[in-house]
Formats: C-alpha cells, structure tokens, sequence
C-alpha cells in the first residue's frame, strides 16, 4: 500500500506535467516535491496550495463566462458556431474532466438536447445525475453497444 506522501507526490508530479498546469502552479509543485523530505516541507506545502486555490474556478462560473459576450471574446464565436442547432453532443477525450467541463458547457449553455460525456472512472457517473448529461463508460459498453452508438451518431450528425 501506498503512504499518503507517497500517494501525494505522485499527486503532485501529475499536476505539474499536465499540459493544462500554469507556470505558477508548476513552479509551486516543482518547489514541494524538492522539499518533501526537508524542514521547508510546510512552508512550500501551504504555497502549492495557495496556488492550486487561486486557480480553481467554480463550473458554474466558467459556465456563465463562457456564455458571456467577455467569454466570446475569450473562446472565440467562431469555435461556437453553430453548436446551437446540434442535437447531439459526445465529449470524448481521454480526460473526465475535460469531457465533464465541455458536456455541462453544451448542456448548460447551447441548451444541446443529447449530451454524452465519457467518463472512464464510472464512479464520476454520480456527477451527472443531475443533468440532462448521459455517462459513457468504454469499460462497460461491450463492443456492439460500442457500435449500436457510433451508428446511431452517425445517422443523426448525417441528418
């Protein structure tokens, strides 16, 4: 079994090799891993999560910028273009949250009528129970249910 320190810098070196990290909170990760086992440990655990707080955002927040004319600007009306006559909507990266964030943006503010969002840890597929957001799980889809799916997408994106 994993110790929490070692479950934690595991954690940690994640965070700071994600592709989406900003330099301040690589920086902070950075500076936590090289004092784990030092007296500054404290003192840079409190800056890492310092910074991991100020760059969390509330979903409904960015939910409501993104709909927001400053959003359009931010993401551009382009990349938005046309999501509002889609009838179906799938996130399907290889990250839950991402396909979390984008099925709540099409659901919530392209008022997309069929959302999917991949969620390959089935234990996230409580996060949508509340919204008209439907979980799909690769591991739990055999290979025809697999199929059934791409066709029937298929078919409505032709339509």
């Amino acid at each position: 079994m994993m110790s929490k320190t070692d479950a934690m810098i595991e954690k940690v070196k994640a965070l700071v090799n994600a592709p989406s990290c900003c330099a301040e909170a690589k920086e902070a990760g950075n500076n936590w891993l090289e004092a784990v086992n030092t007296e500054k440990r404290d003192e840079a655990a409190e800056k890492l999560i310092a910074e991991i707080e100020a760059d969390i955002i509330p979903i409904d927040w960015l939910i409501k910028f993104a709909g927001s004319e400053d959003g359009q600007k931010v993401f551009g009306a382009e990349k938005a273009a046309g999501i509002e006559d889609a009838g179906l909507f799938i996130a399907s990266t290889q990250d839950d949250n991402t396909n979390l964030l984008l099925a709540q943006i099409a659901s919530r503010i392209f008022h997309v009528s069929q959302v999917y969002a991949r969620l390959d840890d089935t234990g996230r597929h409580q996060l949508v129970t509340d919204l008209p957001v439907k979980p799909i799980s690769l591991y739990d889809l055999s290979a025809d249910d697999y199929g059934r799916l791409a066709e029937t997408v298929s078919r409505e994106v032709a339509v």
